[in-house]
């Protein structure tokens, strides 16, 4: 059973600031695009008309060509806004793949700051991010080991040392050395 399955998603807005914007800023597109090839193929039209009647001085007025162009153009008005909603959920759900695991990351840092463990994050299959899940539980990872007290180990005895310390030595030197004159000395 995939990943994805075990946990289904329950609301695929999530984050509204980050999809938000992102819609938004799909939609602005979208409408610049469509404003923009509308108005380009009116000029391209216009251009037509006006080569068409040459120097005859047959001039239509600019509404009435216009107005021409949107009845003979509407299926492109039609089309367009068709579309829209289907970009505009693709969009949604693409961006989900995205603030769903940064949702996550940002609950389990919220965990983290109130103290508590926190078990590695998985997310899903279909999920963007999942070079950062790799990291983040690396860090996860690293951090639990830091926190535990390390594990106690049997004590063994030091290895006595070969040769005494200089100080020790020393000091044994010269207690002999005082031992030797207080015999010699009636």
């Amino acid at each position: 059973m995939s990943y994805s399955r075990t946990l289904p998603r329950h609301a695929l807005y999530v984050c509204p600031k980050f999809q938000g914007r992102v819609l938004l800023q799909v939609s602005f597109y979208w409408l610049a695009y469509h404003f923009l090839l509308w108005n380009l193929l009116f000029i391209v039209r216009y251009v037509e008309v006006q080569s068409e009647a040459g120097g005859q001085g047959l001039q239509r007025p600019l509404i009435d060509l216009y107005a021409e162009f949107a009845r003979g153009h509407m299926l492109i008005v039609w089309c367009a806004l068709g579309v829209l909603p289907l970009v505009l959920w693709d969009v949604l759900k693409l961006t989900h793949r995205i603030a769903g695991p940064l949702s996550r990351f940002r609950a389990t840092l919220q965990a983290l700051t109130a103290g508590r463990h926190v078990p590695f994050v998985r997310i899903r299959k279909d999920d963007l991010l999942h070079e950062f899940e790799q990291d983040f539980n690396a860090y996860l990872a690293q951090l639990e080991a830091r926190t535990q007290p390390p594990t106690p180990t049997p004590c063994t005895p030091a290895p006595e040392p070969i040769a005494p310390p200089l100080a020790e030595t020393q000091a044994i030197d010269l207690a002999e050395l005082d031992l030797l004159l207080a015999t010699k000395q009636p």
